[in-house]
């Protein structure tokens, strides 16, 4: 699904997986659905992997991005349990809806903290990337209430089709909420993408039905599905 070089031409990629896969050092997969992180030398040959399985048997990575250090940050959607090697992660209070998740790993693909965000409704975590001091933003889609530290954001949408869009910047150290917004009203809002640029800006684009206001007044939809770009400073 996504793919990172970090700063010594090493090649981490993350995915899914059904069954078992082999890279180089023998076969791995806990059976079922499960999601692998891939850690490649810069001649392809295989350095490390994991494997992480949910309870359900349902667990996404849509991202992965580097920072300086080499630290490695994965992001997605859950259902289920899940464990990235900090104790578990519990399912939301809604059985078969999608959580958020955010996990940090080291160079050499230890655990540092992984962090889940969602209630009894849709939640996912759609791209993420991290800034010069390691902080990671991620945005994603929302139903019903997110809280990522600071208390909770309440989606205006009400259906599988109407999510609002949020953004979040998280600590280096330890996950914890330095930022948190969301934008969107009853309609349809998604992100597709996001980066951040030498200054520390946080540019994110996607589609949205209605109308979405980022801070300098509405955005209107002409009808359909219409493209957002917007480019925010954050704390």
């Amino acid at each position: 699904h996504s793919v990172a070089v970090d700063g010594n031409g090493n090649v981490i990629v993350v995915g899914y997986l059904n069954g078992s896969v082999n890279f180089g050092g023998g076969a791995m997969g806990p059976g079922g659905s499960s999601i692998f992180l891939l850690k490649l030398d810069q001649n392809g040959n295989t350095v490390w992997v994991k494997s992480f399985a949910s309870t359900q048997n349902e667990l996404r990575a849509h991202r992965v991005a580097v920072d300086a250090a080499g630290n490695i940050y994965i992001a997605g959607g859950k259902l289920g349990t899940i464990n990235f090697g900090g104790g578990a992660l519990a399912t939301s209070a809604g059985a078969g809806i999608y959580d958020a998740y955010v996990a940090k790993f080291d160079a050499n693909g230890n655990h540092v903290w992984s962090k889940n965000f969602g209630d009894g409704q849709e939640q996912w975590v759609s791209d993420l990337a991290v800034d010069a001091a390691g902080n990671v933003i991620a945005t994603g889609s929302f139903l019903g209430s997110i809280n990522f530290g600071g208390g909770a954001m309440n989606s205006q949408g009400g259906n599988e089709f109407g999510g609002d869009v949020f953004i979040t910047k998280l600590s280096a150290a330890n996950g914890s909420q330095i930022f948190a917004g969301h934008y969107g009203d009853a309609a349809q809002q998604e992100p597709k993408s996001l980066t951040v640029d030498a200054s520390g800006n946080v540019i994110v684009c996607g589609l949205f039905k209605g109308s979405i206001n980022f801070g300098n007044g509405a955005l209107a939809s002409a009808g359909g599905a219409d493209l957002f770009v917007a480019k925010m400073t954050l704390p």
